[in-house]
């Protein structure tokens, strides 16, 4: 099938593949020049907010009555057609979700059409509204979104949190993305894939595809106008492929970084070449090759490609093959991806045979696959094996192995290597991937954490920093609102290093910062606005709020007042100040409020479930201590009913346990193989791992059920024995067993149990803990392999937590998204109870420092920079009574 679209005949045609959809304009920008313009573009910000907001939805899929992967999308039509990417839609149409909305109604729903990643990562999703109204997002024109141009992220970023709204986050278009995105620098993460991305009059332009995870403001959002393209094929649950039904059909049109003169004379060559006259096709196409445009190269390519198969003399017949795989090159140069086409493709039957082409193929192949995972497949008897892993490459840490028939990646079932390349290129780099490979006689699930962006958008990729949202232009523009606090803001140091801001809260030497950094060092200086260092002390502490006040020999001038203001609403703008009173950076109020704290006081019940064949739901897993196990619920038992309510799926279950706090009563009845149960579980806080005292060096030593280890440590101090093995443990389900040797953990050697206890406990925040492990024969021979796995850290799913990969059956619960931090981070980050949230790119270092607004009022001060896409502040009126506390507590010690 030809892989081209006429843009302009097709829209006239009236075939219906352009649906009428009447665009609202594109939103006009407010200058920001001073102040003033920036005040305009807060309240249009708010404004859009406010309109837009409500139709952000979290999808949850249920495949099966299990829960499976996430994201966010935008509803877009009374009916319930909802917007989100094609990832999230698992490239699956007639998969169950739920649909949650802002206001916390739930409605089912079921996947339709879809469109890869390379493709535009289109995806829709039909709920069923039951007859109730739901709220609408105006479609935008992405086609007129200009660099500099102000939007509006929003999305569910790291899972559905209880009692919070659609997260929202601020920035500006800094360009095109391949032309089928818009790149953008407001900050999104996973979670977010498919959310929405709003203009300043609240009209949809565009949704969350992926994003660099080496920099939160290079983030990439399909463009609407591509989806409206394909409503009627997608809306028919098609699984579109290919730039036929994604690159050059996804612009209305125009092509991407064509002019509509240029576009037509593409339309022009793409009929001559349908046609068969393939000179007439190169003529058109020629002065357009220097547009670097997929479409034009490739179609171009083609046109070469046919020309030499209709050529008799040999000299023109090898020079028209060899401009055709050069195009074919710069195609691929340019950033086509789809593999499985060109393979297919008959037009470029002529260049089979050919050297240049088969190694155009192999660039492809590589540029798709290796970047990735590290390793190569081929095609045989018993399906896709893995013929190559490369060292430290994602796949050798998950511990895929040569010889493994890979049989699932994600949903995708993988039968040949056409199904292989297409889930590849599908796969969400921004969320965890999973692997379903045989080995040995036993099915195994492999768990992969989010690897990289787009492979086509490069971490060194650089676009115009005046029209970026932290523009030196912009942010010289608060100067008049900061430069005031310069003598009350000070840069502590450690040794040299930069560890926090502190701010000044009273004339006689008292100074409030962030207690878990500086609490622990010995020497903390703090250096004024003047250069001057003073050495600085430690003299009272708040636990909760990680509030420290810290104490100078010196008189100070000028003190931070933080007063009884109220919080900022969302949607303000808000500059952090360092210590000469430049503004460094800023961001928007992300949220109305967000308790920090509330995962903490979360219920526990302290379960794994899956859904049973006979009906209700199988527990699969049960803590021990847990208020399952205290209310005598064991594996195997089935549960129908949670509160008078049936429950058939997990989903339904997590949804009535994440809304319970601790000590709440819940009430299940179910059954116990043939005896019916009836269960009462009072909820508890969430089961913390036993900590254990260090043992004397050589003693064995029990990991705890974080990982399921018995260890001792070799007296050449080379690795640690494994004594034993915890059945169904992580460790278990990694293959560990008694008598191996664990030699590395997390790249570092082991010699001895605290390098073990360490290596635990610096892998809790992502859950992984990589290994390398040393097994001798019964002849003696020596064999090391990496394994990982995941780590069962406190707190997890409400319904317990799963104990880690690789595990056979199918993928477990939702990871707690608070264990889910991604990019640099304090190491405290959590748990300050209400906090103010906004998006501004700050460092962990930067923390301490006052936030801002446009009137030049504190609102609050910074206290945890706690992920890629948040940062946590306490409100003004709470440091005051703070500071007040821990100024009275100083003052009795004196």
């Amino acid at each position: 099938m030809k892989l081209r679209t006429l843009l302009l005949a097709t829209l006239l045609s009236g075939t219906g593949i352009v649906p009428p959809v009447m665009y609202a304009q594109t939103a006009p920008q407010p200058e920001t020049k001073n102040i003033e313009g920036l005040k305009a573009l807060e309240d249009r910000i708010q404004d859009a907010i406010a309109k837009s907001r409500k139709a952000c939805v979290h999808i949850m899929l249920t495949p099966g009555g299990s829960m499976g992967g996430s994201g966010s999308g935008t509803l877009i039509s009374k009916d319930g057609w909802v917007c989100t990417a094609g990832h999230v839609n698992s490239m699956q149409a007639g998969i169950d979700c739920i649909v949650t909305l802002e206001d916390g109604r739930q409605f089912k729903g079921v996947t339709a059409g879809s469109t890869p990643v390379h493709d535009g990562d289109y995806g829709l999703i039909k709920i069923d509204t039951k007859g109730e109204d739901v709220p609408v997002a105006p479609l935008g024109d992405s086609d007129k979104v200009v660099p500099g141009q102000w939007a509006i992220a929003m999305g569910q970023p790291l899972g559905l949190v209880r009692g919070r709204k659609p997260v929202v986050r601020v920035g500006r278009i800094l360009g095109n993305g391949r032309g089928m995105f818009l790149v953008v620098d407001a900050p999104v993460v996973n979670g977010d894939s498919g959310g929405p991305l709003f203009d300043l009059d609240g009209s949809l332009i565009a949704f969350t595809s992926n994003g660099n995870p080496d920099d939160p403001s290079i983030n990439q959002f399909s463009r609407i106008n591509g989806l409206v393209a394909l409503m009627d094929r997608l809306k028919n649950n098609e699984i579109i492929g290919g730039p036929a039904g994604g690159q050059a059909a996804q612009q209305p049109t125009t092509l991407p970084g064509l002019t509509q003169e240029e576009t037509d004379q593409y339309n022009r060559g793409t009929e001559h070449l349908l046609s068969g006259d393939y000179l007439a096709a190169i003529e058109e196409f020629k002065p357009l090759l220097e547009k670097e445009s997929q479409a034009v190269l490739y179609n171009a390519a083609c046109a070469y490609s046919l020309l030499s198969a209709q050529t008799e003399k040999k000299a023109e017949k090898e020079s028209h093959a060899a401009e055709a795989v050069k195009l074919l090159v710069r195609a691929v140069e340019a950033g086509w991806l789809n593999l499985d086409h060109m393979r297919s493709d008959k037009d470029l039957n002529p260049l089979r045979e050919r050297a240049d082409y088969l190694e155009c193929e192999r660039t492809l192949y590589r540029k798709i696959f290796k970047p990735l995972f590290g390793l190569e497949v081929e095609q045989k008897d018993m399906g896709v094996v893995v013929t190559t892993v490369l060292d430290d490459s994602p796949a050798e840490f998950i511990g895929i192995r040569k010889g493994d028939v890979i049989r699932k990646i994600g949903y995708a079932a993988i039968g040949d290597m056409t199904d292989y390349a297409n889930a590849i290129a599908n796969v969400d780099r921004m969320t965890q991937t999973t692997f379903d490979v045989y080995r040995d006689g036993q099915e195994l699930t492999l768990r992969c954490e989010p690897l990289l962006a787009d492979p086509n958008m490069s971490p060194t990729d650089t676009f115009d920093e005046a029209v970026s949202k932290q523009s030196q232009e912009i942010l010289g523009l608060w100067n008049g609102r900061t430069e005031s606090l310069a003598p009350a803001v000070f840069q502590i140091e450690h040794e040299g290093k930069n560890v926090a801001f502190a701010t000044a809260v009273a004339k006689d030497g008292y100074l409030v910062t962030k207690a878990s950094e500086v609490a622990k060092l010995e020497g903390i200086v703090a250096i004024d606005d003047d250069g001057t260092e003073h050495a600085a002390n430690v003299v009272a502490q708040d636990e909760e709020s990680d509030l420290a006040l810290i104490k100078i020999e010196a008189t100070l001038e000028h003190i931070v007042e933080f007063s009884g203001i109220a919080d900022p609403e969302i949607g303000a703008l808000l500059v952090t100040v360092d210590a000469d009173g430049d503004a460094i950076t800023y961001g928007a109020s992300a949220l109305d409020h967000f308790d920090s704290s509330g995962e903490k006081n979360r219920g526990f019940l302290g379960v794994n479930l899956e859904v049973c064949e006979t009906g209700g739901l199988t527990f699969t897993n049960v803590v021990e201590g847990s208020a399952a196990n205290k209310a005598g619920i064991k594996v195997g038992d089935v549960v129908l009913v949670l509160d008078r309510r049936p429950v058939s799926t997990v989903q339904e279950f997590y949804d009535a346990i994440i809304t319970r706090k601790i000590g709440d009563v819940v009430t299940m009845q179910g059954y116990s193989g043939d005896e019916s149960k009836t269960w009462t579980a009072t909820l508890t806080g969430q089961i913390a791992n036993p900590s254990q005292s260090a043992p004397s060096q050589g003693q064995t030593q029990p990991s705890g059920p974080q990982f399921g280890v018995a260890l001792k440590a070799r007296e050449d101090g080379n690795g640690l024995d494994v004594k034993e093995v915890k059945p169904g443990s992580p460790a278990d389900q990694l293959g560990i067993k008694a008598g191996e040797i664990l030699m590395r953990a997390n790249g570092k050697p082991l010699k001895t149990l605290e390098d073990f206890q360490k290596a635990k406990d610096e892998s809790m925040a992502a859950g992984m803990i990589r290994l390398r492990v040393k097994s001798i024969d019964a002849d003696g021979k020596e064999t090391v392999r990496p394994v990982a796995g995941r780590l069962q850290a406190r707190g997890g799913h409400p319904g317990g937590g799963y104990p880690g990969g690789p595990v056979p059956g199918p993928a477990p619960q939702q990871q707690n998204p608070y264990l889910r931090i991604l990019g640099p981070h304090n190491e405290r980050n959590m748990d300050f109870g209400e906090v103010i949230q906004h998006d501004a790119l700050l460092k962990p270092d930067q923390v301490g420092s006052p936030i801002v607004d446009l009137d030049g009022n504190v609102r609050g001060l910074n206290i945890s920079r706690t992920d890629r896409v948040r940062n946590f502040a306490l409100s003004s009126a709470r440091v005051n009574e703070i500071v007040t506390k821990l100024l009275a507590e100083a003052k009795q010690g004196e």
